[in-house]
Order: structure tokens, then C-alpha cells, then sequence
């Protein structure tokens, strides 16, 4: 695999995904779409327990739905914050900035598959 394809598996792994709907690209649509929704829900509520004890719950919320889709670098980056002790207010900012990073770059790609499916063209794995 070349070191363009692994980068771009590790911000959506479509072959996990494949496995995860079936193929089924109408499945793979609202699975994208759900995906979107709650991971953006998931920022806000982090970017709002900045001071809390729930950030750790919320980032393994975060962390679980990445890794239900194959946003893997995403993933990980929700796993760094849910180790995040309270406290760490600023690391906390940073790190929400890294995730906003991450899911931006994962909805670029969910973009990218999504007018390929609309045009009858495959992912390559």
C-alpha cells in the first residue's frame, strides 16, 4: 500500500467500512450521515466540559463513533483526550482544535467517496 493510500486510510479506512455496511451504499450514506452528525455534537459537548468531568465520557463517545466508521486517525486522537485529566484546561483546547482537525479532514474524505458513489466509481482499498 502506498504511503498516499495508508495516510488516507488512516483518515477513513473504506474497506472497514465496506465490511461495516455490507457494501451497502445507501447504508454507507446514512451511516456517514449519522457518523457527521453526532461527531460534531461531540465537539460541542467537549468544547462546552472544557472545566468538566464529563470530557473523558463524551471523548469515549467521540472515540467509539470513529471507530465505528474507520476514521481511525480520529480515533486516536479521541482516545489522548479521554486520558486527559481534569484540570488540563489548555491541553484540553488543544487538543479539540487536533480533533476539529481530524474531523475535517474525515468529512472531506466522506465528500470525496460520496461523489464517487454517485458517479458508480469504487474506492480503492
Amino acid at each position: 500500500m502506498s504511503a498516499d493510500r495508508s495516510k488516507a486510510a488512516d483518515i477513513l479506512d473504506f474497506a472497514h467500512l465496506a465490511r461495516f455496511t455490507i457494501a451497502d451504499h445507501a447504508v454507507e450514506r446514512d451511516v456517514l450521515a449519522t457518523f457527521q452528525t453526532g461527531a460534531r455534537d461531540y465537539l460541542i459537548r467537549l468544547r462546552a466540559a472544557l472545566d468538566s468531568e464529563d470530557w473523558g465520557d463524551i471523548a469515549h463517545g467521540l472515540k467509539g463513533a470513529a471507530q465505528g466508521v474507520g476514521a481511525r486517525e480520529l480515533a486516536r486522537l479521541a482516545t489522548r483526550a479521554e486520558e486527559l485529566a481534569s484540570g488540563a484546561k489548555d491541553r484540553r483546547r488543544w487538543m479539540l482544535e487536533d480533533l476539529q482537525a481530524a474531523l475535517e479532514r474525515v468529512e472531506a474524505r466522506i465528500v470525496q467517496h460520496l461523489s464517487r458513489i454517485a458517479v458508480g466509481k469504487q474506492e480503492k482499498f
